[in-house]
């Protein structure tokens, strides 16, 4: 789960792998590169219904 306030805060915070993330639920779309890794691992990018 992310708040996107956070997206591009420099910061790091270690929990695994990329192929270790099953998906993203966040409130609005992920900068490109953090969606297109999770979405290039299997994940799914998870947002709210407009």
């Amino acid at each position: 789960m992310a708040d996107s306030s956070k997206n591009g805060v420099v910061g790091r915070h270690v929990i695994g792998d990329w192929f270790d993330v099953s998906g993203l639920i966040t409130e609005r779309e992920p900068p490109e590169g953090l969606g297109t890794a999770v979405r290039a691992s299997g994940g799914q990018v998870l947002l709210p219904s407009a």
